[in-house]
């Protein structure tokens, strides 16, 4: 996408998640650097890790690795995503109560 020379599809989105989640966990983006060239650098070769001060637990390292391979016919994809230990471990709720939308979380 940085050069946009072979355009792009929902591949893209799947990269997306990946750094949408390590941002969440590790408070930064992943490829983030003082300055905007060195972020693309790191973004075309893919290179970033995990902050050794962030417990982050193991699947959920596995799925981010997965999310940003940089050729998009490796990465993981949405089936995939669904059936990976980090989505998998806890079971999602088929039904999320009406009262869930009005009522603050229980601390």
């Amino acid at each position: 996408m940085l050069e946009n020379t072979n355009g792009h599809s929902y591949e893209v989105d799947y990269w997306s998640i990946g750094v949408i989640l390590y941002t969440m966990l590790c408070g930064r983006p992943p490829f983030e650097s003082s300055e905007v060239k060195q972020t693309y650098q790191k973004i075309k070769i893919g290179q970033f890790s995990f902050p050794d001060h962030v417990n982050i637990h193991k699947s959920a390292k596995s799925f981010i690795r997965e999310c940003l391979i940089l050729d998009p016919a490796r990465r993981m994809n949405l089936q995939e995503m669904l059936q990976h230990e980090f989505l998998t471990a806890t079971p999602i709720p088929e039904v999320i109560p009406v009262s869930t939308l009005v009522c603050p979380p229980n601390e």
